[in-house]
């Protein structure tokens, strides 16, 4: 609507002058044409009807009304003015174009123009424009009276009433299926994947073992956490985000919990229920609800995957969006916009930090242009550079990894598809015959050099450095990414790309045979030549075949491995290391992880001697409640 309005704002200036004061027709007809011939020349270069059509008639009108001084066009030109614009409104339907730029190429998603949906929605907004300036000026010619240019304002607010109400109704009535009924409950909503609602604050919890002393700071996990029933759901793609937070100072821990507060989030505590539906099934938003962000399809920034401290900031991440600024109490500030930065920027779940410069990068996919971005900050977290790389789909990037010298994206086949979606389908499928690209860019900038390979997909990476002229990358390796088989064929596994940036020769090599996912490594590593990576794995008895129950550490250098088994009812989140105080080794630290039981129904926070994982916990803390299925989080030492 707001677009519409721009467009028209010459014909709105020329109305508004015109209606103060007769006498002021001259300078309306200059200012109108001045403000078609100037503010509007890019989309007169653009080729736009309504801006054309708008200059030719008031440089008409300079002419024939102004230098001239017709005495019949002086006396109609209300009349005049509205029949001109049903022509151009008609010419455009009559061509089958645009006449604004509201439902031009440059303001609808590319996958959407040319769809059937959206060319009715410009067609009969056309047709309902067009319409009520005949019928104005059919009021203007036979009511030329104070009267009848009050009911003549009746058409053009109808006009405005359709404009924004018929593509919310039009959409809704042609995209939204029948409801969704699942005969069988959902399993993400079940058991460990339950979500909890309340928000607690528990001091001193209960402690098997012993706390190190040298171990203080906070450990923050974020997790999907619906707060209502919600319209469709898929772990881990949907959900609120929930920050589960464990602060150890001086061998004692504490609690505490609360949602990430998101703009959608609030918006749904507001209507009282869920609006979203999940992004592996999209439909409209009731529009009621749906404000300008919302369309044309709601999609959820949940901020529920990942939370990092960077320049003392708390970031609570999502993928493909802004992040949102957190407290270290857990009260929500709002959207990040980091310093020198206009307004908030969106970026992905996974961040990549540098630790001899202090940098973190960003990476951020879109299922609009630009496809890909990177993002550069400092230690002092201001915004140093951004870049759009040019890719010709989208494809979901969830990580990516850094070196000393190149930022290093895999561009797997996983491909988002709106005009697909629009037609019925799936908006994201796994689609091989593309292949997979490894694209390697300098830090500094430049072109981005791709590497062509075999299809496979990957979730996460370990790390990357760099040896002479090759870029090593450990990373976990998904043969394919089907989401209606989850689970099936090839399952995940460690392994590592060697790519030589001289000669272009690309090796992958697997690492290990056993099913792991979520690979950590010593973060102050990231970028340097790692020796350990630690990921969960499953053991062959374990109880739900859908989780992982054992932790390994692995050892690049002899290729050796340490499992610590937590037993078949076990299910394990992600390990995070913290370093002890002034370490001798890479693995001289702690490692951390939620383990719940599911025959107790209970949850611990349990840590680990990470150069002796097998052996039995250091310190077991018992949760007030249980902690549900998450992400990712990080260890935030004082």
């Amino acid at each position: 609507m707001k677009g519409l309005l721009i467009d028209f704002l010459p014909w709105i200036a020329f109305a508004l002058i015109m209606g103060a004061s007769p006498i002021r027709q001259d300078a309306a007809i200059i200012l109108a044409f001045v403000m078609c011939a100037i503010f509007d020349r890019q989309h007169l270069k653009q080729g736009f009807i309504l801006s054309w059509g708008s200059l030719l008639f008031f440089g008409f009108m300079l002419i024939a009304a102004v230098l001239f001084k017709n005495p019949w066009i002086d006396g109609h030109i209300f009349l005049l003015s509205n029949l001109v614009l049903a022509a151009i409104v008609g010419f455009s339907v009559l061509i089958r174009q645009p006449f604004t730029m509201q439902y031009a190429k440059e303001k609808v998603p590319e996958a959407f123009w040319g769809t059937a949906l959206f060319r009715q929605i410009n067609y009969s907004v056309s047709i309902i424009w067009g319409l009520s300036f005949l019928l104005t000026a059919l009021i203007d010619w036979k009511f030329n009276t104070g009267a009848g240019q009050f009911i003549s304002y009746i058409p053009t607010l109808f006009a405005i009433w359709f404009t924004k109400w018929f593509p919310k109704w039009y959409r809704a009535k042609k995209l939204a299926t029948k409801p969704i009924i699942n005969p069988q409950p959902n399993p993400d909503l079940m058991a460990s994947y339950a979500p909890v609602h309340d928000e607690l604050d528990v001091q001193n919890l209960k402690v098997i073992g012993e706390i190190p002393a040298d171990l203080n700071g906070v450990y923050m996990r974020n997790g999907p956490n619906p707060q209502f029933e919600p319209i469709s759901y898929t772990y881990p793609f949907d959900g609120d985000g929930m920050i589960h937070a464990i602060t150890i100072k001086e061998g004692k821990a504490d609690y505490r919990n609360r949602y990430v507060e998101t703009n959608a989030l609030l918006k749904e505590r507001k209507a009282g229920k869920a609006l979203y539906s999940g992004v592996l099934n999209l439909r409209p938003m009731d529009p009621k609800w749906a404000g300008p962000e919302d369309e044309p399809f709601a999609v959820k920034n949940g901020a529920f995957i990942h939370i990092i401290r960077h320049a003392d900031q708390y970031l609570a991440l999502w993928e493909g969006g802004p992040a949102y600024e957190m407290t270290r109490d857990l009260k929500t500030k709002g959207e990040w916009t980091p310093v020198g930065a206009k307004k908030p920027i969106d970026v992905c779940a996974h961040t990549r930090y540098d630790p001899l410069t202090g940098e973190l990068w960003f990476v951020n996919y879109s299922i609009t242009p630009p496809f890909l971005s990177l993002h550069k900050v400092d230690k002092k977290g201001q915004l140093l550079q951004s870049w759009d790389i040019e890719k010709s789909h989208s494809t979901m990037i969830h990580d990516f990894v850094l070196t000393k010298n190149y930022v290093i994206v895999f561009d797997c086949p996983m491909v988002f598809d709106l005009k697909k979606m629009v037609a019925g389908g799936p908006l994201l499928s796994w689609q091989p015959e593309l292949g997979t690209r490894i694209g390697i860019m300098p830090r500094t900038g430049g072109k981005m050099q791709w590497f062509q390979t075999e299809a496979f997909f990957v979730f996460h990476f370990a790390n990357a450095y760099e040896q002479g002229h090759e870029i090593i990358v450990d990373f976990v390796r998904h043969e394919k990414l089907d989401l209606s088989s989850v689970g099936k064929g090839v399952p995940p596994m460690l392994y590592r790309s060697i790519i030589n940036t001289q000669n272009g020769n690309l090796k992958h090599v697997a690492l290990d045979d056993r099913l792991v996912e979520f690979p950590r490594i010593r973060e102050d590593m990231d970028t340097l030549e790692h020796r350990y990576i630690y990921t969960p794995t499953k053991t062959t008895d374990i109880v739900k075949r859908r989780l992982l129950n054992a932790l390994v550490k692995y050892d690049v250098k002899t290729q050796g491995s340490e499992v610590h088994d937590f037993g078949r009812y076990a299910e394990i989140g992600e390990a995070v290391f913290a370093a002890k105080e002034n370490s001798q080794s890479e693995d001289d630290g702690y490692l951390m992880l939620y383990v719940y039981d599911s025959q107790t129904e209970q949850s611990e926070l349990v840590i680990l001697d990470a150069r002796n994982i097998s052996a039995e916990p250091l310190a077991r803390i018992k949760m007030p409640r249980r902690i549900p299925v998450g992400l990712h989080g990080s260890w935030m030492p004082v």
